[in-house]
């Protein structure tokens, strides 16, 4: 019965970020940082704290079921020691602290890299697409909120049309910004708030490149240190 419940427990903690995923997208105003730059509106697609909740709530969720399951035997005692032992719920040898830190780093990397995919992929399909010219680019020296320092920032001025009304927008860009076309993807109930779509692909390069690089580095080391106590016996 209590493993029933753990059960059902996960599945509720699991149903229910997956719903508001689905349903909210990327075209709630708290997902937007709004300023005002050369008298034209940028928006900046800020979404970190809700992917950082988003993972918190699936780890939690996944915890319950592996834990439910194990309970009502539904997966074997191995898997759920191996489980338990990657998130840390068993003690270790002092030999195997290394390689286990390596892969819970490189593990919770992917889980974050692939929230923040999930999360982008499902706040695009909410909005409305559209091809942009680039009017223009130029930078600013902006002081950061509770800082007397300025920090520079680069924008980019857009034009597009939506359903046959022109929209300008501009967006925060890099310094090595060169391009004339972009597409972009704008809230329907706002086409001025818009967002590009690569906006993230510097975090998945390095979110997906070092987790991979953590865990194999992790698999490795504990590979060649059984190997190591096969040659000692």
């Amino acid at each position: 019965m209590l493993g029933l419940i753990f059960l059902l427990i996960g599945i509720g903690s699991a149903l229910i970020p997956t719903f508001y995923i689905y349903t909210k997208g990327g075209s709630d105003d708290f997902f937007y940082v709004t300023t005002t730059e050369n008298n034209i509106t940028t928006t900046e697609y800020s979404p970190a704290f809700v992917i950082g909740m988003l993972v918190f709530c699936y780890l939690f969720a996944a915890a319950f079921i592996i834990g439910g399951m194990m309970m009502m035997k539904i997966i074997g005692r191995k898997f759920g020691i191996w489980i338990s032992g990657i998130l840390g719920f068993r003690e270790s040898n002092d030999e195997d602290i290394l390689p286990k830190v390596f892969i819970r780093i490189g593990l919770l990397l992917l889980i974050i890299g692939g929230g923040l995919l999930t999360w982008d992929i499902t706040s695009r399909q909410s909005m409305i697409k559209a091809e942009a010219t680039v009017v223009n680019t130029y930078s600013s020296w902006i002081r950061s909120k509770g800082s007397s320092k300025k920090v520079k920032h680069y924008f980019a001025i857009l034009k597009y049309q939506i359903d046959g009304k022109e929209y300008m927008s501009q967006v925060t860009v890099s310094e090595f910004f060169y391009d004339s076309q972009v597409t972009v993807y704008c809230d329907r109930n706002n086409p001025i708030r818009c967002r590009m779509g690569n906006d993230f692909l510097l975090w998945y390069i390095i979110l997906f490149s070092v987790g991979t690089l953590f865990c194999g580095g992790g698999m490795f080391i504990r590979h060649d240190m059984k190997k190591s106590k096969y040659k000692l016996r």
